[in-house]
């Protein structure tokens, strides 16, 4: 019994004694979210993203809204043409909706892509600035290279191989960013 008394005793003087021993560490956060939005450069890159968004939405309502607009014809006509008829036009329209998919997803890769890009460059330009700032102030190394490590896209598309989704709902994240 006293044996036992013994090593919990040890035991809790030991976890006392590495929390003070860690307690001395500095622990630093880089708020990247403000640095992007507050910064020049990082304003003009969001900007940039923005515009590129905002493009890429104005192509695709314009297309997303010819589709409907044929589709609602072929709706009003199909008591009024043949069956053949209505047939192709509705193959037509089944293989511009096929394009509007692949357009969407194509300006959806050029975006992320182009993102990618301009953040990269940004980070380049910023860490000899933030790390000159955490070597003034003795915070340490700090480790913005994120090249070897997998994509946000890659992580979720091999959880759907994995898991065999069909379909899956991603909140809080950009429209069309996957």
């Amino acid at each position: 019994m006293k044996y036992k008394t013994n090593i919990i005793t040890v035991f809790f003087l030991y976890l006392l004694f590495i929390n003070i021993a860690l307690g001395d560490s500095k622990v630093a956060f880089i708020n990247i979210d403000s640095i992007i939005s507050e910064t020049i450069i990082g304003k003009k890159i969001q900007d940039n993203l923005n515009n590129i968004k905002k493009e890429n939405l104005k192509k695709l309502k314009t297309t997303e809204k010819k589709i409907k607009d044929k589709q609602d014809t072929v709706n009003k006509q199909k008591n009024l043409i043949t069956e053949s008829e209505l047939k192709i036009k509705i193959g037509e329209l089944n293989e511009e909706f096929r394009k509007f998919q692949s357009q969407k997803l194509e300006l959806s890769k050029n975006y992320n892509s182009e993102k990618k890009i301009q953040l990269e460059d940004f980070f380049k330009k910023t860490r000899p600035i933030i790390e000159k700032y955490m070597k003034a102030n003795k915070l340490g190394d700090i480790g913005l290279d994120f090249s070897d490590k997998p994509s946000r896209q890659f992580i979720v598309k091999k959880i759907i191989n994995i898991k065999k989704y069909k379909s899956y709902l991603e909140i809080g994240t950009f429209h069309n960013d996957l």
